[in-house]
């Protein structure tokens, strides 16, 4: 049997143990043997070795008691000899004790390592040492979590424990850097939860761009007292930097200096190594005075693997002072101005980068495609990452995306003799929990320095629950814990999985861990709302939850490599469409947890303000899921209904639900009266939708009632083709350049445009024409279904723009409604200039040949179809305007989009104006006149 299976076995055995003694502990302990009997804490003294963790360990334990109502003893010095009671030491400390021969040999017969402890539970003593300070107090965070009962029969299971964890530096917590009191309070209630769990990754949240001159004395004594309190439990808090000299608007005089690459307010210098001093010295200065224990810093970004750190684009001094082949050298020198640094003034820090590029997967030259000579790609990826190797100051410890283990092995090799900083990807889950934790041993190599950080699915709603983080911590710290997978291909993140299995996590692990953070009574209570497969992002927002959704599915290294040509559109078996049956599931999913939730409420009311606001979070905005999920679904329901003919049926079917819909009000605006005194995560009203999907609900109850009401309407509906009068109406879907637009359209006193957020047939028939403009927002059946008959048989005209002319980023990948006008897009272009191909309204009846500039950066060129006309292409010739008819409507395939390269949005000029004015004038046959 190997060491793996070995391990495995081992945890599978102390899982079973403790199941049955009904123990929820979390993570995992590795070894545990329990025997027979009890040992009762009560009144037994906390004898505590000299030393701050094993002080706190104590105070834990006996705050531990009297939760439960008990009555802890004193805490008190080791004694010289052997009395009842509860131990706290470290192995250095065991041969000074007087304690039992029979517990010093089986203390004596394993060292579990660094962070590591041992327990050992006798009926009448409990030691627990660490190897270490931090190892005793997480051995006191065990017998924490070991504690049951009543006052008076409070008790701990006799119990041979050892444990030890895999990856030391591990998961991670995050919150805004303290500025005050309050602040700091709340931020030691959090670190208290959070250690707890072993975890000890703490990211203090400040803005890349953030200037930290702007911290007073005061203010730095707060996020140093935050930090100390992290530091003594456990904990490394760390933040990030850019490499960037100078921000815009702030340096304004500065940037007259520089002419190096910028990525909008961000500047950068290759040559200037003042700068670089002088901002290494001031961070590395704030690092040293506010006690920060690590730095994560990033350098320029983009590129890919044609130009990474966009290097081809630096200024002529960098080009004079540094070769084309030699990016390597330019990026050790800045690196070990920074080192020089640390070195100097905080030797403590832990420094770590994403020398770019930080992709494992950039070690295969085949994902190119040819589109890169071997020679470019090995200088740009492999080479660089060697030489960098052998150039940057040892201190710097490589940051890299999780992968699988074949390119892990490639990137290891390249940084041979470092340790790695593994960054766990940064997708957006639509769920609030899921599994794709148990994936940590991929990438697991034995290196006691390695990092391990947890980024994916904690964007905005995953960061509401810290089941999250914690999952996270189980599986680095026990690699092998029951549940535990490998990550196969490249597909990181699988709604179709991760929110429903493995058994052995949602079924076994989520209750245990739901208990050992919420108690066990409300635990239980809570582990629906964490185990059934809630989807919040795709309730309110389905089309963006299909997005997220597919994104992987689609191209699988969308998150770690963006120019990734390993796209999977085509393949049935990974692409995933919104069904009835899908929003059926979430309706059932929130109806399971909607009654313990409330049943749960006093409980919620007695915890501490830190749990209690994730919770409220929940409470007021569970029932309004429910809400959405079910008028949802009816109006699916009705829409299938129409497809066969049966609109009396739809018609049925969408009343039924304006009926329930008021019962379903009435309990979400009763769970929210209950509530009105709790705090929360950020304020919520019925009424007023919040920022986005992505921070809670955007479909509010109104929303929902007028949804199923258009809906009831479209039912009713008998498309003709439409006739325009005298004022062209213009609807603008929410997206990219949607304000620039209306503005431009503004200008005219014949036409009539405003923004519009549905897509229901009910709404597009009021209008002559519409526009998509980009956004992932925007489901596929609103514009393969209502959209399509709007165009076709009412006789209606769409502009489509950007990746919604069928881009793989489109929420329905490469592929369009209209496949005859244009069935996707054929290439991606960084380019502004386009040439008229055609005269044509659309081209304002330009001369072909005439150029125009666009506004963005970037266009895309649509594939024109068999009905597909080209009306504009750029310099080489590629597509740039595709128009066709389709039925009785008009169709226009725009590859540009409507903001400035900043992605800022301003009123339309040159070709932007002209290709706008000019669709509209061709879908409605109608010269527009200016005011």
């Amino acid at each position: 049997m190997n060491l793996r299976s070995l391990c495995l076995l081992t945890a599978l055995a102390a899982s079973q143990a403790l199941a049955q003694a009904n123990l929820d502990i979390v993570p995992m302990p590795r070894e545990c043997q329990l025997r027979n009997g009890a040992f009762a804490p009560e009144r037994q003294n906390l004898y505590c070795a000299d030393n701050r963790q094993c002080q706190i360990g104590a105070e834990e334990i006996s705050a531990a008691i009297r939760d439960l109502q008990g009555e802890p003893g004193h805490i008190l010095p080791i004694p010289n000899v052997a009395r009842p009671g509860i131990y706290l030491l470290t192995r250095n400390e065991t041969d000074k004790s007087a304690l039992p021969q029979e517990v010093l040999d089986s203390i004596n017969a394993k060292d579990p390592g660094p962070q590591g402890y041992t327990i050992l539970i006798r009926e009448n003593i409990a030691v627990i040492v660490g190897s270490d300070s931090v190892g005793a107090l997480y051995g006191a965070y065990t017998f924490r979590q070991m504690l049951r009962g009543r006052p008076g029969a409070i008790s701990v299971p006799l119990a041979d424990i050892c444990d030890w964890p895999d990856f030391r530096f591990r998961s991670q917590v995050e919150f805004r850097p303290a500025r005050n009191a309050a602040d700091l309070e709340k931020q030691k209630q959090l670190i208290d939860i959070w250690v707890r769990f072993k975890l000890n990754i703490l990211h203090v949240n400040f803005y890349m761009n953030e200037d930290l001159r702007n911290y007073s004395d005061e203010e730095k004594k707060f996020l140093r007292a935050s930090n100390e309190y992290a530091v003594e439990r456990g904990f490394y808090p760390y933040f990030r930097r850019t490499t960037a000299v100078a921000f815009a608007p702030r340096d304004a005089e500065l940037i007259k200096e520089l002419n190096d690459y910028h990525n909008k307010d961000s500047y950068y210098s290759w040559t200037r190594d003042d700068l670089n001093l002088a901002i290494a010295t001031r961070v590395m200065e704030f690092c040293r005075d506010t006690g920060f224990r690590m730095l994560f810093l990033h350098p320029i970004d983009g590129g890919a693997i044609f130009d990474p750190e966009m290097w081809m684009q630096r200024g002529e001094a960098a080009k004079r002072q540094w070769k084309d082949d030699e990016r390597w050298k330019a990026s050790a020198r800045i690196f070990n101005i920074w080192a020089q640094e640390r070195h100097r003034i905080c030797p403590e820090l832990i420094l770590s980068a994403p020398f770019y590029p930080y992709s494992p997967y950039y070690a295969d030259f085949e994902q190119w495609g040819g589109k890169i000579s071997r020679e470019l790609w090995r200088q740009n990826s492999i080479d660089y990452w060697e030489k960098m190797n052998q150039a940057v100051d040892p201190a710097w410890i490589p940051m890299t995306w999780m992968a699988n283990r074949h390119y892990m092995d490639l990137y290891r090799k390249s940084w041979e003799g470092r340790a790695i900083w593994l960054y766990t990807h940064s997708f957006i889950s639509t769920g609030i929990f899921g599994t794709w934790h148990r994936i940590a041993k991929t990438n697991y190599y034995g290196n006691p320095q390695d990092i391990y950080s947890l980024n994916g699915g904690m964007s905005t709603l995953g960061s509401t629950s810290w089941l999250n983080p914690i999952c996270t911590g189980e599986f680095t710290w026990n690699t092998e814990a029951p549940g535990a997978g490998e990550l196969e291909g490249t597909l990181y993140f699988d709604a179709e999985t991760d929110f429903h299995g493995p058994p052995e996590i949602m079924q076994e692990w989520v209750p245990r861990a739901s208990r050992a953070l919420y108690g066990q009574e409300l635990g239980n209570l809570l582990a629906p709302l964490f185990n059934t497969g809630i989807q919040p992002m795709y309730i309110d927002d389905p089309g963006y939850g299909m997005h997220l959704i597919n994104k992987y599915r689609l191209t699988p290294l969308a998150d770690t490599d963006p120019a990734s040509q390993q796209a999977n559109e085509n393949n049935p078996h990974l692409k995933l469409d919104d069904s009835v049956e899908r929003m059926q599931h979430q309706v059932k999913a929130t109806g399971a947890a909607l009654a313990p939730l409330q049943q749960a409420l006093p409980l919620i009311r007695a915890l501490d303000h830190a749990r209690q606001e994730k919770l409220a979070f929940y409470y007021r905005r569970l029932p309004v899921w429910h809400l959405i999920a079910k008028a949802r679904t009816a109006c699916y329901q009705a829409r299938e209904a129409c497809k066969l003919g049966e609109n009396q049926q739809a018609m049925t079917i969408l009343k039924a639900a304006l009926q329930e819909f008021q019962n379903d009000l009435s309990l979400a605006e009763k769970m929210n009266a209950e509530v009105k005194d709790l705090p929360d995560v950020r304020a919520f009203s019925l009424t007023r939708p919040e920022r986005d999907a992505l921070h809670g609900i955007t479909t509010t109850p109104p929303l929902v009632k007028a949804m199923l009401e258009e809906e009831l309407a479209t039912a009713a509906i008998v498309l003709r083709p439409r006739r325009v009068g005298p004022v062209i109406k213009v609807g603008i879907y929410k997206g990219y350049g949607a304000k620039g637009t209306l503005e431009f359209f503004s200008d005219f006193k014949n036409l009539q445009a405003e923004l519009i957020e549905s897509l229901s047939l009910s709404n597009l028939v009021k209008y002559d024409c519409v526009f998509l403009m980009q956004t992932s927002s925007v489901s596929k059946e609103d514009v393969f279904g209502q959209l399509k008959d709007y165009i076709e048989k009412g006789g209606g005209g769409v502009v489509f723009q950007h990746d919604l002319c069928g881009y793989t980023r489109a929420p329905w990948g490469a592929m369009t409604p209209f496949p005859k006008i244009s069935p996707g897009i054929a290439k991606y272009k960084e380019s502004r200039r386009v040439v008229v191909k055609q005269r044509h309204p659309v081209t304002a009846n330009l001369r072909p040949g005439t150029e125009l500039e666009h506004s963005y950066y970037d266009h895309l060129s649509p594939q024109p179809g068999p009905a597909g006309i080209v009306l504009a292409e750029d310099l080489d010739g590629d597509p740039v305007l595709v128009a066709g008819e389709s039925g009785a409507g008009k169709v226009l395939f725009d590859g540009n989009v409507n903001i400035l390269p900043d992605d800022s949005e301003a009123k339309l000029s040159d070709a932007n104006a002209v290709f706008a004015q000019g669709a509209v004038e061709w879908i409605t046959g109608v010269k527009l006149v200016r005011e």
